[in-house]
């Protein structure tokens, strides 16, 4: 779905992605999320959260 947006750009466009609170389900498998990590998958991936 999402990857659709990003689809006219390489899979190696961004060197690192960060994403904020990721806990909130990106790393589940059917998240939006999982499938712009998937498709950019050569950049260097770090997720967040400040949860305790």
């Amino acid at each position: 779905m999402w990857v659709g947006a990003f689809c006219n750009l390489p899979r190696d466009f961004f060197d690192r992605i960060i994403i904020d609170e990721r806990y909130q389900g990106s790393a589940t498998d059917d998240s939006n999320w999982r499938e712009i990590l998937e498709y950019f998958n050569t950049s260097a991936q770090l997720g967040l959260s400040i949860t305790l």
